[in-house]
């Protein structure tokens, strides 16, 4: 048996880096900005898929926000494509939210959850 080597050095074979936690934080930092100001937020099933380009992620999960008294509120979904700058590979260029119906989550035939969870990466 023979094994051929690549062509290309080493060095270059390596995946791309990610910055997929940069893109979880841009959303989250993106729905802090609408809930109001000193509220506590909790976080659920929040995952970060890649779309369309390399400079491209969509965040999906749900958030819910407690009120005065410390209860937490209902659980809301949400779909966050955030796209960082060619240019500027380091730079989150922007955190744009995607509409979703509601109870979108429950219908597996929907576009939200074919794009959220149904999709191997």
């Amino acid at each position: 048996m023979v094994l051929l080597a690549a062509t290309a050095p080493f060095a270059l074979q390596r995946a791309p880096e990610s910055w997929d936690a940069e893109a979880g934080s841009a959303a989250r930092r993106r729905l802090l900005d609408v809930v109001p100001e000193g509220a506590g937020v909790e976080f659920a099933d929040v995952k970060v898929r890649h779309s369309g380009t390399d400079n491209e992620r969509s965040v999906c999960g749900a958030f819910a926000v407690r009120d005065d008294e410390g209860s937490l509120g209902p659980f809301r979904d949400f779909w966050i494509v955030v796209t960082k700058r060619p240019d500027a590979p380091d730079a989150v260029e922007a955190a744009h939210p995607v509409d979703i119906p509601q109870d979108a989550f429950l219908d597996r035939g929907s576009e939200y959850y074919r794009h959220c969870f149904a999709r191997l990466d």
